[in-house]
Parts: C-alpha cells; structure tokens; sequence
C-alpha cells in the first residue's frame, strides 16, 4: 500500500511522444533524477514514431 504524504503527494508523469528520440531520453532522465520523494512511475506512450524514440524508452 502506498502512503499518503499530504506534503508530498504521490506523482506519475505520463509522456506522450512522437518522433522525439532528439529530446526523449534527455526528459526522462530528468524525471528519474528528480528529488521529489515520491515519485512512483513514468509513463511513456508513443504515438507511432517512425524514429529510434521507442528504442531509446525501452533502453531506459
């Protein structure tokens, strides 16, 4: 069970993409080095990319 932090809620990021394999790895990365206590999940939809974007989300 995940506690409630009034103070610190808990967070998901969701990030839709398309094509973004110049930008994608550099943003997740951003998220995951955050201080925010209670970060539980980053989403990361693809919206049919004709890039390397998917290839680099799940490398990560």
């Amino acid at each position: 069970m995940i506690s409630i932090n009034a103070k610190h809620p808990t967070l998901t990021v969701g990030i839709p993409t398309y094509n973004e394999s110049g930008h994608i790895e550099r943003v997740i990365r951003g998220f995951l080095a955050t201080d925010y206590p209670n970060l539980i999940e980053v989403f990361v939809t693809d919206g049919g990319s004709t890039d390397n974007t998917e290839d680099i989300v799940k490398k990560l």
